[in-house]
């Protein structure tokens, strides 16, 4: 309603969530711009991302018996979708203190 309102004048309207599912029903509506508040480059500027946020890459455990000597998987593999698909610079562990990203939003 707000965005209609302001049609014809020099007034430009943003959407700052960052909530998944409003930011993707709200990207593609014209009369305002709408911007996810966890955006990410992944530090190689290739393209916008928004993270798998608190998502980390664990490494693939196994148990082997010493009596028997058979090998059970204790947890698969993770490997996080926080992956640029141009250079495949990845963030393995995404949180505040680890972040590479170096986006910076232009309004």
């Amino acid at each position: 309603m707000i965005a209609n309102e302001l049609i014809g004048t020099d007034t430009k309207i943003f959407l700052i969530t960052s909530d998944q599912k409003l930011y993707n029903a709200a990207k593609d509506e014209s009369l305002f711009e709408t911007f996810h508040f966890w955006t990410c480059n992944l530090g190689c500027g290739h393209q916008n991302h928004i993270p798998a946020k608190g998502a980390k890459d664990r490494q693939r455990e196994n148990f082997e018996c010493k009596k028997c000597g058979t090998n059970t998987l204790i947890r698969s593999e993770f490997i996080s979708t926080n992956t640029c698909p141009i250079c495949g610079n990845h963030c393995s562990e995404c949180n505040y203190e680890n972040c590479v990203s170096t986006y910076i939003l232009n309004l």
